[in-house]
């Protein structure tokens, strides 16, 4: 769906392009680019007829790659620091106006998530607070469509857009029970005192509860576009508060935006949020900026500029030491002032504002995460391609030079000479058929050593840990010990990670020296890939650990004497383990498949060659044909797959890597 923004004259800054925007820009230029030359490559493999199904796999999955990439950025908050100020500010400026509602008090008051996927509608998708009564985290609802209310999002008409937007600030009061069995109100104390976090009833018994359980909005802004997600947290601190939102979508975030108030700096329950849901992400690696917003209410005309400037300053050192973060961390905007700016096209109150230099400081972290890990993907499954694409010139290569060689041999050779060759090439044959035994054998060895590999991160293994800890949550009901049944949970699946990995390992050493002997025995030229190496999986798997660790801390008991708390947690945990053993089960599956291919294509090939050389030798035997017109036909194919070996290192060197050496001098090249 091709949408355009407006285009009238309030629409502040609309032909203006932030340093965030130029820098996304720039990095789809180089995924073009990259698609470009993938598209070139993949079309002179099949040319070349050095493409087959695990080739077309891998360039549709390099494809995908390229396209599905997300970035996300959590924007995190107490109430009226200004979070959707900000993203109004960052993300929806040009449409002259506010799109999501902000002002004083909470105006947020369910988690929104703003992206852009060109398979829905421009729309905004909420999710029935009621939703709650049931188990279920937010990540099982997100495959019930059926559950989502959708409203229809036009963006030629910004007013009526946000009015529809303004739903995420939708409230209702609801019964003290209700709002319990909704997950909003904790149960009293055992002398009936009311807990402290609890919202305070009105006159009639009734509390204040979102309408709403989780928005998704879909929005077809440039940044968006080009896989850029805003995640907009409410009240994180606050009663119900859902575990996929403090634990896996926060989890999942490359940068994090902390906003506060420059004019009250980091205040208790602003460090109470820090330390409770980010202070593990220094260790996870994940970039946290602690934005000091409003700093118009420091802006004094009884003050010289750098007064104000020194005053600043002050402010951002005492953050950073707060949070224990670099004071490069810190950012010091006005995001109400940044919007207008903007709209009323001032670029001297939008440099004032800082707006400027927080585009700029995040747009570079962003570009760089994202294509960091695209690189990392698509160089690699380029290698792959590549590294395959060489190995079948090589045997087109070897085979067309023996197949000169016997041609040669055969010059002025007798009758009985050329029986004899025959002769010699059918013991070769019957070697040939066994080592496809062999060859047979050795897939057996593959595959059951696989299985054995396998079987440390199988799903039945997983579900049996999982099981232990859910149990562990759900039976203690003081949660004493609840924090080591955690630990031991985590080292254990750690400890299949380990295992699977020296499995693969020690299979990939028995592969190896087999092999050896067979290439030794038979004239064979296999190579192996190197066993498959999970550290990035254990990683993954620890930082999964630090981000749910503080949540069993004694200050979180309360919430988890909630039952329906502890399931959500326990089915968001299980979630995301559950997505690190399954690809590192498919990076094993690859490993696997392109293992026994490689054996299978070797031993056609093989066979395919002795073939021709026989049937040159039988046409020698029967007939007077001249030789010297076989050997230039096959000098000409022998330059062919020279000039495509050569054709093959520049495309490497074309797309950011390099062919292998010792391949390059195998071809000649």
């Amino acid at each position: 769906m091709d949408i355009s923004f407006p285009t009238s004259p309030t629409d502040g800054l609309t032909k203006s392009v932030s340093m965030m925007q130029s820098q996304f820009n720039q990095h789809q230029l180089w995924c073009v680019g990259f698609a470009k030359r993938l598209t070139a490559l993949a079309e002179w493999l099949e040319h070349n007829k050095l493409a087959d199904a695990a080739v077309y796999a891998e360039v549709n999955r390099l494809r995908y790659q390229l396209s599905s990439q997300q970035v996300m950025v959590a924007v995190v908050a107490e109430f009226s620091r200004g979070k959707s100020e900000l993203i109004n500010a960052l993300f929806f400026a040009h449409y002259g106006r506010r799109i999501l509602p902000a002002g004083a008090g909470r105006t947020t008051m369910c988690p929104a998530e703003m992206a852009w996927n060109p398979m829905l509608p421009v729309s905004i998708r909420l999710l029935p607070i009621e939703t709650r009564k049931e188990a279920g985290s937010i990540a099982h609802w997100r495959v019930r469509p059926d559950a989502w209310i959708t409203f229809t999002l036009n963006p030629e008409e910004p007013a009526e857009m946000a009015q529809t937007l303004h739903k995420v600030s939708e409230v209702q009061r609801v019964s003290v029970e209700e709002a319990t069995r909704l997950g909003f109100w904790l149960p009293d104390g055992p002398n009936g005192e009311r807990h402290l976090d609890n919202p305070v009833p009105d006159r009639l018994g009734q509390v204040e509860v979102p309408v709403w359980r989780h928005a998704c909005i879909n929005i077809p802004h440039p940044l968006l576009q080009q896989g850029l997600v805003i995640l907009d947290t409410p009240g994180l601190n606050a009663v119900g508060v859902e575990p996929d939102l403090t634990m896996a979508l926060l989890g999942q975030a490359q940068a994090t935006l902390f906003i506060l108030g420059a004019d009250t700096g980091v205040t208790k329950s602003d460090l109470d949020l820090w330390r409770e849901h980010l202070s593990h992400a220094a260790a996870a690696h994940i970039p946290r900026y602690a934005i000091l917003n409003k700093i118009d209410t420091l802006w004094d005309d009884l003050k010289s500029p750098a007064e104000v400037t020194a005053e600043l300053e002050k402010q951002c050192i005492d953050t950073a030491q707060l949070l224990s973060i670099n004071r490069q961390s810190v950012v010091a905007i006005s995001a109400q002032k940044g919007l207008v700016a903007k709209i009323q096209h001032d670029p001297e109150l939008l440099a004032r504002s800082g707006l400027l230099d927080l585009e700029a400081i995040l747009g570079g972290h962003l570009v760089r995460e994202r294509q960091s890990i695209i690189q990392q993907n698509c160089l690699s499954g380029m290698t792959r391609l590549q590294t395959s694409a060489a190995r079948a010139l090589e045997r087109r290569f070897r085979d067309t030079t023996e197949q000169k060689n016997h041609i040669q041999s055969t010059v002025g050779k007798s009758a009985q000479t050329l029986e004899a060759m025959l002769a010699s090439m059918a013991v070769e044959k019957a070697q040939v058929g066994r080592a496809g035994k062999e060859f047979g054998r050795l897939e057996e060895i593959c595959l059951a050593g696989v299985n054995q590999a396998l079987s440390y991160i199988s799903t039945p293994s997983l579900k049996a840990r999982m099981h232990a800890m859910s149990k562990a949550f759900s039976d203690r009901l003081l949660k004493i010990g609840l924090r080591q049944s955690y630990e031991e949970t985590f080292d254990a699946l750690q400890s299949d990670l380990h295992h699977c990995e020296a499995e693969m390992a020690r299979l990939h050493s028995e592969l190896l020296l087999t092999i050896k002997n067979i290439n030794t025995l038979h004239g064979f030229a296999i190579a192996l890939m190197s066993a498959p190496k999970l550290g990035g999986f254990a990683d993954k798997l620890t930082n999964i650990r630090l981000s749910y660790l503080h949540h069993l801390e004694f200050t979180h008991s309360w919430r988890l004497l909630s039952h329906d708390y502890s399931e959500r947690l326990v089915q968001t945990l299980c979630m995301q383990i559950r997505v690190i053993f399954e690809s590192a089960h498919a990076d094993i599956d690859t490993w696997t498949h392109s293992t026994v291919q490689v054996l299978e294509t070797e031993l056609m090939e093989r066979k395919r060659s002795l073939a021709k050389r026989m049937a040159a030798v039988s046409g020698v035997q029967t007939s007077s044909a001249d030789t010297d017109a076989q050997i230039a036909v096959l000098d000409a194919q022998l330059e062919a797959i020279r000039a495509q070996g050569r054709r093959l290192v520049a495309l490497s060197k074309e797309m950011g890597s390099d062919l292998n050496a010792h391949a390059q001098q195998n071809l000649g090249v």
